[in-house]
């Protein structure tokens, strides 16, 4: 077994001690049992200046900027790029909804991603491609739930489904045989603004010939014009820490990517 089939095995457990504010607490409950030692009052201290750099707006729009690097798509590029179709890079579900019965749902980032590809959808009337497998043991396909979101939701009926992939490598690789099977040539990718320049990489790397349309951008706080920010970029607030959180994922996300090539 080589590093990357050990590492996907080992994914699920990794995903769950890298989960914001997970780190921070098992380095806090490190510095509790050896507080004595002045390596444990650092780790206390550390655990404590972390847990406050994640929930503060600057933070975010630091880290947003080094990922969100891809602009919002343009009516001229879309007239010059001629896209066929929507192709829509799904972001998890949820399972056991009580309100469903117990059947799995879109969570958040896919109901987003969906939406933004829904009104992509009545603006241009491109037909969506979805696409999403089953990431974790356990849970549904990510395509068939966001594709039944789209029919339910908004009354849009997808095109197709690809539900294999696992990660953003593999939607594009087997979604490249169900382009082409439809005829197409060039497709629209929606995904959010921080995973935006890792699908650009995993098409070209997968041959599908793509353009971005990139939206829900977190670095958008209003820092003055010399990018200094204010003191509200400092004042801590719980909804930071899940932004930060999906931010530093995606920098691990572009780790995998690039290990994995």
């Amino acid at each position: 077994m080589d590093l990357v089939e050990l590492l996907k095995v080992i994914k699920p457990l990794l995903k769950l001690m890298l989960e914001l504010p997970v780190p921070f607490l098992l380095l806090g409950l490190f510095g509790v049992f050896f507080y004595k030692h002045w390596i444990g009052k650092l780790s206390i201290i550390s655990s404590l200046a972390l847990l406050y750099a994640s929930s503060i707006p600057a933070t975010v729009q630091w880290l947003g900027e080094k990922l969100e690097t891809i602009t919002p798509l343009t009516n001229e590029q879309l007239s010059d790029f001629k896209p066929q179709a929507i192709l829509l890079l799904t972001g998890g579900n949820t399972g056991s909804n009580p309100e469903l019965n117990g059947a799995a749902r879109v969570n958040a980032a896919t109901m987003q991603r969906a939406s933004y590809a829904a009104r992509l959808h009545r603006e241009t009337g491109l037909p969506i491609i979805v696409t999403g497998g089953v990431v974790y043991k356990g849970q549904t396909h990510e395509a068939r739930s966001a594709a039944r979101w789209l029919l339910d939701v908004v009354g849009i009926q997808p095109i197709a489904i690809e539900d294999r992939a696992t990660n953003t490598l593999e939607n594009l690789q087997f979604s490249k045989p169900i382009i082409e099977r439809l005829g197409y040539q060039r497709v629209v990718i929606v995904t959010h603004a921080y995973h935006m320049p890792r699908a650009l990489q995993s098409a070209e790397s997968a041959g599908v010939n793509a353009i971005g349309a990139p939206f829900g951008y977190l670095a958008r706080y209003p820092f003055p014009n010399d990018h200094l920010p204010t003191w509200k970029a400092f004042v801590p607030e719980s909804v930071h820490i899940s932004s930060t959180d999906a931010l530093l994922h995606e920098w691990i996300g572009q780790w995998w990517y690039q290990l994995s090539q």
